[in-house]
């Protein structure tokens, strides 16, 4: 192992080693020993353009929950209450520890999560509905090190701001382990499953989910909307603990922000999301909605019919071009005049079960602003709330029964020299002592058709089902 020290002008210090280790991701995962903040984010479609690295952290230095209207800081097991806005938080945390380190990868910072529903809190949007899960609205670690692997050279390396050789050694010890073949790491919960409970149930019956599309298409025609994206969550009680099921979702769903973060001992939240949400490179920025779905072909004709289908798709255009408008008005509260552009506006993306159409936002910070500012102008996406983005966020609220919680937030990573990766928590759900939650959901225009738009709630989530069933 080769140590590599570079100093900056902080007075602080970036170190990187090298490590002889020949295994993926998930195998070197798979074999640490899991504990609350142990997180994967992983790029299992590694021929993105974004997806040519994937992150193990562990062991978080402290960890930052906000839950049921209560922010607090885990330091040592020891819980201490913060008064101070979330997002200023984290900005005080990421100034804290600001490195002047120009390599574009993670070397310590921020990891986990931002629910939707604490999004709802940054645009003031007051949330009525239960909650559907019991996870925290926030978790992130904060951390001094990380394992990087370069999916371009198949190589692992250590990064952080800390001595690293107490880490090494902690990789040495499970060494060993990473080449058994995987095993089961979590017992089985409810063995003795009742029929019934093991199968999906929606939090709508078909009958009002048409009916909430039908309403949604009211609000549109009385112009208080041009669009709005709206979900049901799917849920069931599964025998099968939650490596195995990411394993296979994994491998049915491959993406380029898949996820897995532990929670707790029996709470884990498991994504394998296609869809970028924040791209931050110092004071570069770039965004890339998704609107437009279809099916994947049964055969490789059928398939490029599909794809040529979406592509002169004048609905599925137009939802595209709304969605990247509003994106583009986010990025302008914060970035310089004349630097949002849109590069691509309509490009072509291919999963195991679905295409889709997405476009490609980029912009440039103000010297003045930073990424929490950021957050604070964009969060949650506009891809998955709608446009004008806060009246979609209210209309979302009435219409669906319950909050979203994890599903449609954000799940990445911001690393203490600003640059970050965050995705669109889509194709995630929740595990929770065996309970799976799923959402799924689509866009909704005025020329939607209520049947097929809950069809297409069903083609997004195959892959997922696919995972557990």
């Amino acid at each position: 192992m080769k140590q590599l020290r570079f100093m900056i002008k902080t007075n602080k210090s970036v170190n990187r080693i090298s490590l002889d280790i020949d295994c993926t991701p998930f195998e070197l995962f798979s074999s640490i020993p899991l504990s609350s903040g142990s997180i994967l984010l992983e790029s299992t479609m590694p021929s993105h353009e974004l997806g040519k690295r994937s992150i193990i952290v562990t062991k978080p230095k402290s960890t930052l929950i906000f839950f049921d209207n209560s922010f607090i800081e885990i330091i040592n097991n020891t819980v201490k209450k913060i008064n101070t806005p979330t997002l200023e938080y984290i900005r005080q945390i990421l100034d804290e520890n600001k490195i002047n380190y120009k390599d574009n990868t993670f070397c310590g910072g921020l990891v986990g999560y931002i629910s939707y529903d604490l999004g709802c809190s940054f645009e003031n949007v007051h949330l009525t509905k239960p909650k559907q899960t019991l996870l925290p609205e926030m978790f992130l670690g904060v951390y001094e090190w990380g394992l990087v692997f370069d999916h371009n050279i198949q190589k692992w390396e250590m990064i952080g701001i800390c001595d690293l050789q107490p880490h090494v050694e902690f990789i040495n010890d499970i060494h060993p382990k990473i080449t058994q073949p995987y095993k089961s790491r979590f017992p089985k919960f409810q063995p003795n499953l009742d029929p019934d409970e093991q199968k999906l149930t929606s939090n709508f019956t078909y009958n009002e989910y048409l009916n909430s599309v039908v309403k949604a298409k009211e609000y549109i025609l009385e112009g208080d909307i041009y669009q709005v994206n709206l979900t049901q969550q799917f849920s069931a009680t599964v025998d099968t603990g939650p490596l195995d099921i990411y394993k296979r979702l994994r491998e049915t769903n491959p993406a380029p922000f898949s996820a897995i973060i532990v929670v707790d001992d029996n709470n884990f939240i498991l994504s394998s999301s296609p869809e970028l949400f924040l791209y931050v490179n110092d004071k570069n920025v770039e965004t890339r909605p998704i609107k437009g779905t279809i099916p994947r072909g049964k055969n490789r004709q059928e398939d490029e019919r599909m794809k040529k289908l979406l592509l002169n798709s004048e609905k599925d255009f137009a939802e595209l071009v709304m969605i990247t408008d509003l994106e583009r008005n986010d990025l302008n509260r914060v970035c310089e005049t004349g630097s949002v552009l849109v590069p691509e506006l309509k490009m072509l993306e291919s999963y195991a079960s679905v295409h889709h159409l997405v476009s490609r936002v980029i912009g440039k910070m103000k010297p003045e602003k930073d990424i929490i500012d950021l957050l604070q102008s964009t969060f949650p996406g506009g891809s998955i709330t709608g446009a004008p983005k806060i009246r979609a966020m209210q209309i979302i609220n009435e219409l669906e029964p319950h909050r979203r919680g994890v599903y449609t937030g954000t799940i990445g990573y911001i690393s203490f020299n600003y640059i970050a990766i965050l995705n669109i928590a889509i194709r995630t759900l929740t595990y929770e002592s065996g309970k799976i939650t799923i959402g799924v959901g689509g866009g909704i225009v005025v020329d939607s058709i209520p049947e097929k738009e809950y069809e297409e709630t069903l083609h997004k989530g195959t892959a997922i089902f696919k995972a557990f069933r």
